[in-house]
């Protein structure tokens, strides 16, 4: 079964599709999906210096905060937004492009390195949330907000990088610390807003309601945002109650770090980061999302240490 799958320790950057690493567990496959970036390599780095690293246990970020009051978001959609009606699908591909650049999703937006990219979305007046195997040691990185064909909103580099001290990837319940916060040298979510964050409770399990923004390689080479609504949580808690999140998410290469969302009373809530694709006998059968109480103390810690 699923649940007692060993996640794969063969995770290279610029990985096709095609080349997806095995585990022991027969006819499992699973990869962390990163994007070569196609216009390698991206010219506005070259002069930004790779940010710093800091590491905190995640058992000691949730002794630290009170994690009945999750940070709230700040900024409102607008009255009206429009909505929307081989790759990783599961039935139909799901996956719509979308142009909007009004909140939220002006929080969301493209992560580069030099040679590579991933999907991201501010948690923050400054700060930026995405998959940690996104981070590659002693690069630099820019976040572009809706980033589509090119920069449309202001877009900034980061200077610090937040990520759990746990070992990753650890046995088959790695990816809840697959999380890292990214600190940009600009309050970029000041003027487009930013996401709250909550973990999930059971009431939002096995039910058509999350949805999905990021930059499909096999869209457009990742130049493009797509989203994707009438995403289901899994019923089945794998690991812990809140994480890693299971899902019937479409998904590709260049969707790592992606935020999984839902509008609750007016507000835009997170509840994690695209992680990990998954096969069984060369079938998509799910994308898994890092999540839980340790993700959302990590996004108090970062406003509130680098503010």
């Amino acid at each position: 079964m699923l649940r007692y799958a060993v996640l794969s320790l063969a995770i290279c950057l610029a990985r096709p599709l095609s080349a997806m690493p095995t585990n022991s567990h027969t006819g499992l496959t699973s990869m962390h999906p990163i994007l070569p970036n196609p216009n390698q390599p991206d010219q506005r780095l070259a002069n930004i210096p790779p940010p710093k690293v800091v590491t905190i246990s995640e058992t000691h970020l949730m002794s630290l905060y009170n994690m009945t009051a999750p940070p709230p978001p700040s900024g409102r959609r607008p009255a009206s937004t429009p909505s929307s009606a081989k790759r990783e699908t599961i039935g139909p591909d799901d996956r719509v492009r979308w142009d909007d650049t009004n909140y939220p999703y002006s929080a969301m937006g493209r992560l580069t390195g030099p040679t590579f990219l991933c999907s991201a979305s501010l948690i923050g007046p400054r700060h930026v949330a995405t998959a940690r195997h996104c981070h590659v040691p002693d690069v630099p990185y820019y976040f572009a907000p809706a980033y589509n064909g090119g920069e449309v909103l202001p877009g900034a580099q980061v200077t610090t990088v937040l990520m759990p001290a746990q070992p990753f990837p650890e046995g088959a319940c790695g990816e809840p610390y697959d999380w890292a916060i990214f600190v940009l040298d600009k309050p970029l979510g000041e003027q487009l807003g930013f996401l709250g964050a909550r973990s999930i409770d059971d009431s939002k399990r096995g039910k058509p309601i999350f949805y999905n923004y990021g930059y499909p390689g096999d869209k457009d080479a990742g130049s493009r945002p797509y989203r994707q609504q009438s995403i289901t949580v899994s019923t089945e808690k794998r690991c812990d109650a809140t994480g890693p999140l299971d899902t019937d998410a479409d998904s590709s290469q260049g969707q790592s770090g992606g935020p999984l969302w839902l509008e609750e009373d007016g507000d835009i809530w997170q509840y994690g980061v695209s992680s990990l694709l998954w096969w069984i006998n060369g079938v998509y059968a799910r994308v898994s999302f890092a999540s839980g109480e340790g993700f959302v103390a990590g996004i108090v810690h970062a406003r509130e240490t680098w503010p």
